[in-house]
């Protein structure tokens, strides 16, 4: 019986534990490019690669952060201070437009 008590003392004073750990959320980062990115969330890695066209999710505490989508070492796109909700899974698409493919080839006189 005493080791019944002592096991069910354990289990409550983990409950408390888990029912005081930080919310939780998702992030996922949808690629409209066609470069693959990486998703870092507040200069940590977070998922990738996300394929062009392609998605990549990670779990991520509620709260502020800053989202960048990496080509490589290269920072392509970032979100500062975004909100993101208690149990929420918000999806932020990045678009990458590519400049005229002639911008800077030819001069005209």
């Amino acid at each position: 019986m005493k080791y019944l008590i002592g096991l069910v003392s354990v289990l409550l004073v983990l409950s408390f534990g888990v029912s005081t750990a930080q919310a939780n959320a998702q992030i996922t980062l949808q690629n409209n490019s066609k470069y693959q990115l990486d998703l870092y969330i507040d200069h940590n890695f977070g998922c990738g690669p996300a394929l062009p066209r392609g998605f990549c999710t990670s779990s991520i505490t509620a709260g502020l952060h800053l989202l960048e989508a990496k080509k490589g070492e290269e920072v392509v796109q970032k979100e500062e201070g975004d909100n993101i909700g208690e149990g929420s899974s918000p999806i932020w698409t990045v678009t990458i437009e590519d400049p005229w493919p002639l911008e800077g080839k030819w001069v005209v006189k």
